[in-house]
């Protein structure tokens, strides 16, 4: 599974090259693969318990660029 979610962020990295600055990439995911990428990819010197668990539809903003920063975490506001 954690092999597979890494080639899914190595796509990921693909598809925001090619968008470039056309536009944004969305990506849909579930929160588990969420989590590893949270944990592995964005904050690698973060502990899985650092992350909050995402609730249904949370909404997360990833720089596009290294070193990928959050800007926006599991975010469900816009369900209020």
């Amino acid at each position: 599974f954690r092999e597979r979610v890494a080639r899914a962020w190595l796509r990921m990295l693909e598809f925001s090259k090619q968008v470039g600055g056309r536009g944004h990439l969305a990506v849909v995911t579930h929160g588990l693969v969420y989590r590893l990428l949270f944990v592995h990819h964005l904050t690698p010197e973060a502990d899985e318990s650092d992350m909050p668990r995402p609730g249904n539809t949370a909404l997360s903003i990833i720089d596009p660029t290294p070193p990928y920063r959050v800007t926006l975490l599991a975010c469900i506001a816009h369900l209020d």
